[in-house]
């Protein structure tokens, strides 16, 4: 079930829900790009300590694996970013349609989803 801070269909969003319960939004935006949202369901609802979910956010983009995917992904042009709801940790990725595969494994690397 989505939470109020999760994109559906009716947003104009193709959503998909891998088996482990990781969330993947496709969104139509204006111009020739892509985004891409991986929403983690682990907010700051579930924080141990306060904050805990906003600075792994952080954490996961420093990370040699994140650093590398988030320059991977500059370097076609394209951008990536996140944040941090009391529901979910937000990965997004833009890009141009053709770097799609590029920006899924981008994703992939960055929360470190294996394949």
């Amino acid at each position: 079930m989505a939470g109020p801070d999760v994109p559906t269909p009716s947003d104009g969003i193709e959503a998909a829900r891998a088996a482990d319960g990781l969330a993947l939004a496709l969104a139509d935006r204006p111009g020739p790009v892509v985004a891409l949202r991986l929403a983690i369901p682990a907010g700051s609802r579930d924080d141990p300590q306060p904050g805990a979910a906003h600075a792994l956010e952080h954490l996961l983009f420093r990370c040699s694996e994140g650093a590398e995917a988030r320059r991977t992904i500059e370097r076609v042009g394209g951008e990536v970013g996140g944040s941090t709801t009391r529901e979910h940790l937000a990965l997004d990725v833009v890009v141009l349609p053709e770097d799609v595969g590029l920006a899924i494994e981008a994703l992939r690397q960055i929360a470190r989803v294996e394949p």
